[in-house]
């Protein structure tokens, strides 16, 4: 069962990959072929009644039709659906149990049909004998004339994709007239085999001499006659026995019917493609009454002209959300979702956002963001300004599509110290970071007009921004004006996310944002020469969101060791002001922790990163040769104890440390965390000594040299002294390979 199970799962892993989406390129592309065989089933069944000779064409695709609508069926179990509630079933079990539900048994019939007529053709292709249970059999090939009805499900779906109100018209109107030409071949060829399968000689094809005929006469012939019954145009063929004269009653109410809905379809049509284009006329004659009112130069007006005839050979914008009102009607879950697949999408190609999404923080404030409308559409037409500068940054931009072009101004830039705009409660108060321009003098910039630092900033070459950048993401952390002038190239579709939202919702809902935000101005006053409006130090901010958002689930000793990093200025060896130290000396151990294992991990880790940093600060002090000494003999006691700790470390290092997680215990193991957390937080070291004398490694420890202190005629050196009670003790285990392991003392035994 254990080799089994596991190729079973594989095998199902494997069919299940294979489930399409209802809204793939596969599945659209075998929608589209799948009409074309239906399509052709529509005119070649019906034109079977003209015995047409057999030829590469028609055997090719009677081949090929077979060949598809048996691979349909295997096919449709692997076609995802969507359900009445609008979810896409994508599970393979479930996809084949809606298909064998619903039309299965339909299309396994007329599969069987296709089987029977091919078997029975090459059946009878040699004996004539069998001639009229051929055309029987034929007959029922017009069955799978029943498919049809998926036809309209095919074509609806396919006119869902289309974007442009105009195409969709153009299509609708193609749609009725293929329908039409439809119904008048199946008018026409029904006429003319009723004509030429009569029994007795009075009929309109035997009196009209069309039965010797080529091909294309007579089929032109009858579809001349179906179009005539629906009112376009004459023909003088006539019924000539009961029987033609009955199926022309018949056909002329269809056409009434027909012709009735033709007319109506093609008025709908015509209008809405009238109404699409009558707000563009009554635009332009506005505009043009207001020029010759305002008395507007005729140069003026042309440039005006010349431009509003470029926008209009532009590819059509997308529609916003704020001109779809049928969005306001749905249930507010309804609309969230929507808005989520709109826009997350969108904030997710910044790592910031990219990072969040798929940590185990809270997603509440990424929804609340969608929820409280920070997000929306804006489209940019083309050699149109974003932003100027020197304005204040009241959004970041998301380019979705189009092109722009970032100009940075001559004048320089600085940036003064301040704090992010994201605090948390313990953080303590500091200044906002704000931008301010300045000449090369240092001088503010004065007496320029907008057209002249326009003109002053479009000299420079610029950057070209594409779908998928962003602009101005220090508006979110600080307090931001624009460094330069944005325009578009093209017409452009961009998303905004409102500034202020963003920093009420990351206050209340997300805290990491804060410690992002610390991270970003410390890298901006880093880097505080080169930073704009576009940030190109992608690497950086991944670094950074990665720091914030992505918590260990495995301990890894490596991320004890403290970072330092040259694109923020970040070193965690040396803390530099108070709430550094104050961070280094306290833990952010809590009791839910216990409760989350990243985060135990996570407490853990940073612990033992703080117990480096200060037994590195113990070892080599930065501030000990400045330090202003009481007494000689105070500096030559820290001395001492420092020496000792270096030598103490280097034993540790060279010998090994082994620990065990059991009182008393005898299973031990290698000590896999930094050697600093092992004389950190109250922990005893038990030293084994083979083949030294004890003494010799404390005169080592304490003085550097094994005769540095004489024990038997000075005692024990300071700081050691000698204890008359004790809470642990050492005991010797085993005869063959003895070895002292640590006990504790009970009773008498301490003394």
């Amino acid at each position: 069962i254990g080799d089994v199970l596991p190729e079973q799962k594989k095998r199902q892993s494997v069919l299940q990959a294979c489930v399409m989406e209802p809204t793939s390129t596969f599945s659209l592309g075998w929608n589209l072929f799948e009409m074309f065989l239906l399509s052709y089933d529509l005119v070649a069944i019906p034109l079977s009644v003209f015995e047409l000779p057999a030829n590469v064409v028609t055997a090719a695709m009677k081949y090929l039709s077979l060949i598809f609508w048996t691979s349909d069926m295997p096919m449709s179990c692997f076609k995802g659906y969507v359900t009445k509630g609008g979810e896409v079933e994508m599970k393979l079990g479930k996809v084949a149990k809606h298909y064998l539900k619903t039309r299965f048994f339909p299309d396994l019939v007329l599969l069987g049909i296709e089987w029977m007529n091919l078997a029975m053709e090459d059946l009878l292709s040699g004996d004539s004998g069998y001639a009229s249970s051929g055309r029987l059999l034929r007959f029922l090939r017009f069955s799978r004339l029943l498919k049809v009805g998926k036809m309209r499900r095919l074509i609806d779906n396919f006119m869902q994709r289309v974007h442009s109100n105009m195409v969709l018209t153009g299509l609708s109107i193609s749609k009725v007239i293929f329908v039409i030409y439809i119904f008048a071949h199946i008018l026409a060829c029904g006429w003319y085999g009723l004509g030429a399968n009569v029994e007795d000689s009075h009929s309109w094809v035997v009196g009209e001499a069309v039965q010797d005929q080529t091909f294309l006469y007579r089929y032109t012939l009858s579809l001349q006659w179906a179009l005539s019954q629906l009112g376009f145009g004459s023909i003088d063929v006539f019924p000539t026995n009961q029987l033609e004269r009955a199926y022309a009653v018949a056909t002329t109410c269809a056409c009434l019917m027909a012709f009735s809905w033709l007319v109506g379809s093609f008025v709908i049509l015509m209008t809405r493609m009238q109404m699409l284009q009558k707000e563009a006329r009554e635009q332009e004659e506005h505009l043009r009454d207001y020029l010759c009112k305002h008395n507007v130069s005729w140069a003026l007006r042309n440039r005006i002209w010349i431009f509003l005839q470029k926008r209009n050979k532009l590819p059509r914008a997308h529609v916003q959300e704020s001109s779809v009102d049928l969005i306001k009607h749905l249930p507010k879950t309804v609309m969230l979702e929507l808005r989520a697949e709109a826009f997350i999408p969108v904030l997710t190609v910044h790592p910031f956002f990219c990072t969040y999404a798929v940590s185990q923080a809270n997603k509440f404030a990424m929804h609340a963001l969608v929820e409280r409308h920070a997000l929306k559409e804006t489209p940019l037409d083309s050699e149109h300004e974003l932003f100027a500068d020197g304005e204040m940054a009241l959004f970041m931009y998301f380019l979705v599509r189009g092109q722009v072009q970032y100009y940075v101004t001559d004048d320089r830039v600085s940036i003064f110290k301040g704090g992010s705009s994201l605090r948390t409660a313990e953080d303590a108060p500091r200044q906002r970071m704000s931008v301010v321009h300045q000449t090369t003098t240092g001088n503010p910039v004065v007496g320029h007009t907008s057209t002249e630092m326009h003109e002053k900033a479009f000299d420079g070459p610029g950057q070209l921004l594409g779908a998928g950048e962003w602009m101005c993401e220090p508006a979110l952390w600080l307090r931001w004006m624009h460094m330069g002038w944005a325009v578009a190239m093209i017409r452009c579709e961009l998303v905004t996310l409102d500034v202020e939202w963003f920093q009420r919702t990351m206050q209340l809902q997300l805290p990491e944002a804060s410690k992002y935000a610390r991270l970003f101005l410390a890298y901006a006053e880093k880097h505080r020469d080169c930073m704009s409006d576009v940030f190109t130090d992608i690497r950086s901010l991944r670094t950074m969101a990665q720091d914030i958002f992505e918590p260990p689930m495995t301990f890894e000793v490596r991320h004890c060791r403290p970072q330092t990093s040259t694109a923020t200025g970040r070193n965690e060896w040396q803390p530099s002001d108070r709430r550094q130290w104050h961070k280094v000396w306290t833990s952010p151990f809590k009791e839910a922790h216990i409760l989350n294992r990243s985060a135990l991990l996570s407490t853990m880790t940073t612990d033992m990163k703080h117990d480096v940093v200060l037994v590195y600060q113990t070892l080599f002090p930065s501030h000990a040769h400045t330090f202003h000494w009481q007494s000689p003999e105070e500096k030559k006691l820290y001395d001492n104890r420092v020496y000792f700790l270096k030598r103490l470390f280097l034993c540790l290092a060279v010998c090994g440390v082994t620990f065990t997680t059991e009182d008393n215990g005898e299973a031990l193991r290698a000590w896999p965390y930094p050697l600093a957390s092992a004389v950190c937080h109250g922990g005893r070291l038990m030293m084994r000594l083979h083949g030294l004398d004890w003494r010799l490694v404390v005169n080592f420890l304490f003085f550097g040299e094994t005769d540095g202190w004489n024990w038997e005629e000075n005692g024990p050196p300071q700081p050691m002294y000698v204890r008359r009670a004790a809470t642990h003790g050492v005991r010797l285990d085993g005869a063959i390979t003895p070895r002292l392991s640590e006990v504790k003392t009970k009773g008498t035994a301490a003394f």
